[in-house]
């Protein structure tokens, strides 16, 4: 009570005992609120009533009477509540609020760190477990007993060719989360994670430049095997028996084209998030320098993976086409539905072939007619249409491995304007170029190969023709 009437004038001690209220004058608050306030005990709720500031004349005390003066109107109606909030004090600090935010963010960013690589580890353990050891041990037996199939699904080089290093993947990744479960077992709010993850780095560049360097290969080896009914048999029987009915072996062997630009994202986040003054700030910005220029290392690999990608998916669904996927083939541009004489089509040019489909909306892709590149004649017609007409001077089906030479065909392609008639001529001869450019390059190393074996084939005669005349002298000399 001695807060509220800490400006009160001295009174006398009998007067002290003889007033059992303290009578106020002029007071903005009810007497009902100052006499709840004079029962509290709490010294918390007591600082914050003495934070109020009065004026000598605002309270006073009588001891003449104990009448309180009646209130005015506009004391009557004041909420009791407005004390609270016309106190001006602020409990949160904002800078404690932001560390508190930095810190949850960067411990989520940790922690989808830590399921990322484990999930990737699992799919990689699941491709390792289930289709590489089964195939390893099986390949070497004259028949697979227990699927029931007498033929073996694939070669042991076709394996090397469909799992590339996804074995050596797998245990660079699994060294990744042990040495991640070790720094998680003793984690704290200062604790760094920069240091294992710089160790990682190396390891990522060797083993992913391997991956993406015989990636065309392995999806060409997939689509070809998925063909072979042997191949069929396993891969379909595995997936049912380990309850993977909602994705393919090529989906798994395509998963590791995802892991660099994942990891991009979560590091560059965590180092954004992190703030300067922890003792992993350094480190990870070091981390995200280094995992950025990584990135752009790579970038050119993982667009050439997205695009043969893109070749298997249109071969794969286009319906009655005559060619196989090769692994150097790739897509360079594609347009729907150009308007040609009496229907739309789908013209898709690939490296070495333009191909041409017809769309169906209930059925898709159904496969028309296809140019071969191959030393193709290009000039523009006049029309409406905006024309080109190509040439091939032959004709050739790749299917089974066998082509048919026939009479040089001719097509044209009718455009919708002027800017795109000039688009598909630049692409045209560029893939034309292109293609007399490596095959050039192809036969030049069949001409080096060719004389190698020449000269291996000449120093093995020379060698044999010099050891008969060392053994017929030899033999003369014991004779003699």
């Amino acid at each position: 009570m001695h807060i509220l009437l800490k400006d009160r004038k001295k009174l006398s001690k009998e007067e002290l005992n003889n007033s059992h209220q303290p009578q106020l004058i002029n007071s903005p608050y009810p007497f009902s609120l100052i006499k709840a306030t004079s029962n509290v005990s709490n010294p918390s709720l007591l600082s914050s009533v003495s934070s109020l500031r009065y004026s000598n004349s605002d309270v006073t005390c009588s001891s003449s009477s104990s009448i309180v003066e009646p209130l005015t109107m506009s004391q009557k109606e004041t909420d009791p509540f407005d004390i609270i909030d016309s106190l001006d004090y602020d409990d949160i600090d904002d800078t404690i609020m932001e560390q508190e935010i930095s810190y949850q963010q960067r411990e989520a960013l940790i922690q989808r760190l830590y399921d990322v690589e484990k999930n990737h580890l699992e799919i990689l353990d699941l491709v390792l477990n289930s289709f590489i050891l089964p195939l390893r041990r099986n390949t070497k037996q004259s028949s697979l007993s227990f699927l029931g199939i007498r033929k073996s699904p694939c070669t042991e080089r076709e394996m090397r060719w469909l799992f590339a290093n996804l074995e050596d993947m797998y245990q660079f990744h699994l060294e990744n989360i042990r040495s991640l479960d070790d720094r998680l077992s003793i984690w704290g709010p200062t604790q760094i994670i920069s240091d294992i993850i710089q160790t990682w780095f190396s390891g990522l560049q060797q083993h992913y430049h391997t991956y993406f360097d015989s990636y065309d290969v392995l999806v060409t080896t997939y689509e070809r095997l998925s063909r072979y009914q042997p191949f069929k048999n396993f891969v379909e029987t595995v997936i049912k028996n380990d309850n993977l009915k909602s994705t393919t072996l090529l989906s798994l062997l395509q998963s590791p084209t995802a892991c660099i630009q994942r990891y991009q994202e979560i590091l560059t986040n965590l180092a954004d998030t992190t703030s300067s003054m922890h003792p992993d700030y350094i480190g990870l910005i070091q981390c995200k320098t280094r995992i950025q220029s990584i990135a752009t290392e790579f970038k050119s690999k993982i667009e050439d993976s997205k695009n043969v990608n893109q070749v298997h998916d249109i071969l794969r669904t286009m319906i009655g086409h005559p060619l196989n996927i090769k692994a150097e083939r790739r897509l360079f541009l594609k347009s729907n539905f150009i308007q040609t004489v009496d229907h739309p089509r789908c013209y898709f040019l690939f490296s070495d072939v333009l191909v041409f489909a017809r769309q169906k909306k209930d059925s898709g892709l159904h496969y028309k007619d296809h140019v071969v590149l191959d030393r193709a004649r290009l000039r523009t017609l006049s029309g409406d249409s905006w024309p080109i007409e190509i040439t091939s001077p032959f004709q050739g089906i790749d299917s089974l491995n066998t082509t048919f030479i026939g009479s040089p065909t001719t097509h044209v392609i009718r455009t919708f304007n002027k800017e795109e008639q000039t688009k598909w001529m630049i692409y045209l001869e560029n893939a034309i170029t292109a293609r007399l450019e490596q095959q050039k390059q192809q036969s030049k190393v069949m001409t080096a190969n060719r004389s190698k074996n020449i000269a291996a084939c000449s120093s093995s005669t020379h060698s044999l023709k010099r050891q008969s005349t060392f053994t017929s002298s030899s033999q003369s000399s014991t004779n003699s």
